[in-house]
């Protein structure tokens, strides 16, 4: 299988979360349940799904719709998944936990 690694900046940290195509897929699934839809999203391959161009490309399309859904304006509780699948919880600054 192949994983892609994606580079999180935020105002004060920069961190790297790493996903499988299914986690991406997963991930519009719940945006497009919550109203958020973007057409961006790459289609399932059914065969060379492997080879390094295929890789390429994918990567870049996945790059693409990952840089529309975190410059579209909604609703913060309807943006939580993405905000999950970046991992912006576990760094977040501003995030105070109870000891």
């Amino acid at each position: 299988h192949v994983v892609y690694f994606i580079e999180v900046m935020s105002h004060s940290d920069q961190w790297r979360v790493y996903r499988r195509y299914r986690e991406f897929l997963s991930l519009h699934t719940k945006l497009s349940k919550a109203g958020i839809a973007s057409t961006l999203f790459p289609g399932k391959a059914l065969k060379n799904n492997f080879s390094q161009d295929f890789v390429n490309h994918r990567r870049e399309m996945l790059e693409r719709y990952l840089q529309r859904l975190v410059n579209m304006e909604h609703a913060p509780e309807a943006m939580q998944p993405l905000l999950d699948f970046l991992g912006v919880a576990d760094h977040d600054p501003v995030r105070v936990s109870a000891r």
